[in-house]
């Protein structure tokens, strides 16, 4: 993605992003998806895909439209890529669990890391492995530069920060001292800087003033040793997350300080969190609490740090939690294999579709006028109607003149769906008809038996039901 294209791609979120004024508080589980072993998650720019981490050392994505199970990275046994081709024949490698998932920013590449000390960078479309750079120690954090897909932030365990490319010889350039060390790294101001959250709870600013070439700029040291960050996306706000179970907001402005802290006391101690987010135009700051079967998610506002509810869910604890780029969900992924949708319980308003729609609580006699429902001719007559402008959400606009632009956006947004032509396998026995005159489609591994607790859905559901969680805002001095 060339400079021109990210900055009008930059441009439509902003337009997006200005339309919503604040977030909507969550308040009940939506709907859940199924993605066994799934430790970490990472929604893609706009919210469309969604990138699992398995145990397996794949990543599993999904369509967040349809909820539905796309394919996985790398492509599994028997299975086509997108783009069409063979299946390919699945190689005994020696992998671990999937560490962390960044998306490029065209969303066509995905970098994930495991145990091991690899950093891999996959092609989404065909599944193929597009780069490989080997580090000296376990990546702990990784981020992608936001406007070029062959950059990368790297933290490694043994506290050292590098900038690494991801294509030819994979060229490494450290950013901190020797005697620093850094438990995790964001982009801002559009990948011209980079902040090093150290242990000591210094963040160091570092500007890139040349083509691998770095020197130090701002810093702010904090009370507290820190243990993980997060940048909003419009990168004016950093959430600190830090040992003493605080979370504080720093304010990425020309002062450069420390905003307002969040906490909870439960008993005579502050509760521990497993992670933190803040929602996609700031107005609240997510906590989840680390526990191993309880499901607690505390939710303040970030402008007065009130707490203003508290979210109980199924007895699952949390592993991972993010909010969607446009929308006002909340995705917590557990350790259950579960990753559950939260979003706002809304009322159903009929009269929302029809201004002149008036509900009534009981029935009311009309009376109608004499040639109300008459014949009137009027029907075939044509009236002109003003021009209007019909607003298209695909990345084109309307200038001046008049004339429709298209935006030069080489972004995937979605994944691109193969239709394959439906084949009569004589080798298949039929399937048994049910009780209701229909035919039981045969499970996924192949099974025609037709057993309800061996069938799986289209979107990677297995038919468990929906486990409604339990609203709670009590206690929130």
């Amino acid at each position: 993605m060339d400079a021109s294209a990210s900055a009008c791609f930059g441009r439509a979120r902003a337009m997006r992003a200005s339309e919503r004024v604040q977030d909507a508080c969550p308040e009940t589980i939506e709907e859940y998806l199924e993605c066994p072993g799934a430790r970490v998650a990472q929604f893609n720019r706009c919210g469309t895909l969604l990138a699992f981490g398995g145990c397996d050392g794949r990543c599993f994505l999904w369509d967040f439209v349809t909820r539905g199970r796309v394919k996985s990275i790398p492509t599994e046994e028997g299975e086509a890529p997108v783009g069409g081709g063979e299946a390919v024949e699945d190689e005994e490698e020696d992998v671990g669990d999937v560490q962390g998932i960044e998306w490029s920013c065209d969303g066509r590449t995905l970098l994930c890391w495991d145990g091991t000390a690899i950093l891999k960078l996959w092609n989404v479309l065909d599944g193929e492995e597009e780069a490989q750079v080997v580090m000296k120690n376990l990546p702990v954090r990784a981020k992608m530069h936001p406007e070029n897909q062959r950059k990368c932030l790297v933290c490694l365990a043994d506290g050292k920060a590098m900038a690494v490319e991801l294509q030819g010889n994979g060229t490494k350039t450290e950013l901190c001292d020797a005697g620093k060390q850094v438990v995790d790294l964001v982009y801002t101001n559009r990948g011209k800087a980079v902040l090093l959250a150290c242990k000591d709870g210094q963040l160091q600013e570092v500007i890139e003033v040349g083509e691998g070439q770095f020197e130090n700029g701002r810093h702010l040291q904090l009370v507290a040793s820190i243990r993980k960050v997060s940048l909003s996306l419009d990168e004016k706000v950093l959430l600190v997350h830090c040992e003493d179970e605080v979370l504080r907001l720093v304010n990425l402005n020309e002062v450069f300080n420390v905003g307002r802290e969040c906490s909870k006391i439960r008993g005579k101690k502050k509760v521990p969190w497993k992670c933190a987010c803040l929602s996609s135009c700031n107005t609240y700051v997510l906590a989840a609490a680390n526990s191993a079967s309880e499901q607690h998610i505390y939710v303040w506002n970030r402008k007065n740090g009130t707490l203003e509810a508290v979210l109980e869910g199924p007895h699952e604890g949390v592993e991972d939690m993010l909010w969607h780029p446009e929308k006002d969900i909340l995705l917590t992924v557990c350790n259950s294999g579960y990753s559950y949708i939260w979003a706002k319980a809304y009322v159903e308003n009929w009269s929302a579709f029809a201004p002149d729609f008036q509900e009534l609580s009981h029935n009311v006699e009309y009376v109608e006028r004499e040639d109300e429902f008459d014949l009137n001719g009027r029907e075939d007559e044509e009236e002109e109607k003003p021009a209007t402008i019909e607003e298209v959400d695909d990345g084109t606009w309307i200038d001046i003149e008049g004339g429709v632009q298209k935006a030069q956006d080489d972004y995937l947004h979605y994944l691109p769906v193969e239709i394959e032509a439906e084949v009569e396998d004589k080798s298949v026995a039929p399937a048994k008809p049910t009780l209701e005159g229909g035919a039981r489609q045969p499970a996924a591994n192949g099974d025609a038996s037709g057993k309800l607790e061996d069938s799986v859905l289209a979107n990677g559901d297995t038919g468990k039901r929906k486990k409604k969680p339990r609203t709670s805002d009590t206690d929130f001095k």
